[in-house]
């Protein structure tokens, strides 16, 4: 991970997560765990000023539950590389692949 940045993989795996969605490169359906579990993470800046996302712990703290579905979305988007592809008449449109292990 870019230990200058974040704190550790989570925070820039979450923190790519949000660029795709900022870039309109992944659109996601609606889902009554997912959404709210996305939209309530919280992150804050260790002493190093690297990004955090707050730990399972202080999540199940603050909410009694904790963001699986947000993780599994998470996981399955860390290895996504977004493409921007002409067709035709269309300006651009995004397309992506998933990076080999």
């Amino acid at each position: 991970w870019k230990s200058g940045i974040y704190a550790n993989r989570r925070a820039e795996l979450y923190s790519n997560l949000a660029q795709h969605f900022t870039e309109g490169s992944i659109i996601i359906p609606e889902h009554p765990k997912l959404m709210p579990q996305l939209s309530s993470l919280k992150y804050k800046f260790d002493m190093h000023h690297r990004k955090l996302i707050e730990s399972k712990d202080e999540i199940r703290k603050r909410s009694s539950k904790s963001p699986d579905y947000a993780d599994a979305l998470m996981l399955a988007f860390s290895n996504f590389v977004p493409e921007v592809v002409g067709l035709g008449g269309v300006d651009r449109i995004v397309v992506g692949h998933f990076k080999g292990r």
